[in-house]
């Protein structure tokens, strides 16, 4: 028998029991269990974890346990696999729901762009201010979208933009030309072709590579004030740079979706500095998120109960992602 857990705050656990009763089928081979804490997990010492980024969930995998695959309930997952990196992992798998934001991550994107070259924010302005003020919108055809990220959601990025008319490079960490239609670089040829992007859009795994790699150097290298959309871990931006990249008028605007510190507090500077447009957190956040998270599950358990999760499937602790 097989004794998967789903780990989750007490308060989450009613609605993760509601989620598992619709989506899963707990089969003969299987048993599924609903716990809050370290000390329930260490006494059912379950063969599978269903969990997210909670610290009493990396306390109990530092020590001893039975897992052979954790899976978590969000895309994002580098806190998790710095914790997994400490340890040997004996052919631990490990899965996230990648893949379920393409959609809503994508119109999140296209909202400010298409705001933008429509100048959205600039007309409700002067609405507000009472003035009949008017500027001519800019075609999206020939601009060009620097995609900093081009796994799945950056491919449905880039996807959309090229049925804009937009031209696309798709930012990625091996060559690998699968879609003809854009150009792709690797991570060390940003600075060749950098100065093209009319946006940015920050799409890539924190990982110890890209970790600050939107820094001073990278902004320097833009001469077509592009905007910058930051929809992956605020910890890929220097936010020194950014800023100073803002006040220079090296870049238009920056929309930032992710924080150094979340929730952003009341009093932080950035809430009113000029070109700066924050959102909480929320360009993945979508009323079928835990509908689509679950179905992903579903398929993965019964990957795992048949011939085992595929390494296409699976995120990879010394890649990062």
């Amino acid at each position: 028998m097989i004794k998967i857990a789903f780990a989750f705050p007490e308060d989450r656990l009613p609605q993760f029991t509601a989620l598992v009763n619709e989506y899963l089928d707990e089969s003969t081979d299987t048993s599924f269990h609903f716990v809050s804490d370290k000390e329930a997990l260490i006494a059912l010492s379950p063969e599978v974890l269903i969990t997210n980024q909670y610290n009493w969930v990396f306390e109990y995998y530092q020590g001893p346990n039975q897992l052979k695959w954790i899976h978590f309930m969000s895309a994002g997952v580098d806190k998790a696999l710095e914790e997994i990196a400490k340890k040997p992992q004996n052919g631990l798998v490990v899965t996230n729901v990648s893949g379920i934001h393409e959609e809503c991550i994508r119109n999140y994107v296209f909202s400010w762009i298409l705001g933008d070259a429509q100048n959205l924010l600039f007309n409700y302005d002067n609405q507000k201010a009472n003035a009949w003020v008017r500027r001519q919108s800019v075609s999206l055809v020939n601009k060009t979208i620097l995609v900093y990220g081009y796994g799945s959601v950056g491919r449905s990025i880039g996807k959309l933009a090229r049925t804009l008319g937009m031209q696309v490079i798709g930012v990625v960490n091996q060559s690998k030309q699968e879609d003809t239609s854009i150009k792709t670089i690797v991570f060390e040829q940003v600075q060749q072709y950098a100065a093209a992007a009319d946006y940015i859009i920050v799409s890539a795994p924190l990982t110890a590579k890209t970790r600050k790699t939107l820094n001073s150097d990278f902004f320097n290298l833009f001469t077509q004030k592009p905007v910058l959309i930051n929809i992956s871990r605020a910890e890929m931006v220097d936010m020194n740079a950014l800023l100073l990249a803002l006040d220079n008028g090296v870049i238009r605007a920056a929309i930032l979706d992710v924080h150094d510190t979340e929730p952003l507090p009341a009093e932080s500077g950035l809430w009113g500095k000029q070109g700066l447009f924050l959102t909480p957190h929320i360009s993945g956040y979508t009323n079928n998120g835990m509908e689509l998270g679950m179905k992903k599950l579903n398929d993965l358990l019964k990957c795992y109960l048949s011939s085992g999760i595929p390494n296409h499937m699976q995120v990879l602790v010394n890649r990062g992602y």
